[in-house]
């Protein structure tokens, strides 16, 4: 009888577990940051791309009308950033719902047309948080948020 009343137990706890298999958390496999190319001319235009696969809604805050980020450029071992963002002014956040892909256009040429020498290795850390914390401004964590490394030629 004990061990019919253990097996209950052990049944009865097991199936009150929840267990979410289908939307993981947010990592590098459930946000997926991508850009369309590789390399670019300094006068092109970027497409971007954010597969949000997790189980979280998601916030990317706008600078004007141009989806936030900073701009890093690589210089030696470092990723540096050589120019601010100035902002027209904050625009409405673009909300990242669970399982949804958001397509964004960026106009980079306005950002690197401020710099001297704009040949290089740069990437872009978006300005990206979860809809829980969007008022606080607590960016997720910079390797959820980044995206891979692309060139620029003139």
């Amino acid at each position: 009888m004990k061990r019919i009343n253990f097996y209950l137990i052990v049944l009865l706890f097991l199936s009150s577990c929840t267990f979410e298999l289908d939307n993981p958390d947010l990592s590098t496999e459930s946000l997926i940051i991508s850009l369309n190319k590789s390399s670019y001319q300094k006068d092109e235009i970027i497409t971007l791309t954010i597969e949000n696969s997790s189980n979280k809604d998601l916030i990317l805050y706008n600078c004007g009308l141009q989806p936030g980020f900073d701009i890093e450029k690589k210089i030696g071992n470092s990723w540096v950033v050589p120019y601010i963002l100035e902002c027209e002014g904050i625009g409405e956040p673009t909300e990242i719902k669970q399982s949804s892909i958001l397509i964004k256009t960026l106009n980079l040429p306005i950002y690197l047309n401020q710099l001297g020498n704009v040949e290089g290795s740069y990437r872009l850390r978006l300005w990206l948080a979860t809809k829980d914390e969007w008022n606080t401004r607590n960016y997720l964590d910079d390797s959820l948020r980044t995206t891979k490394r692309f060139n620029v030629t003139e």
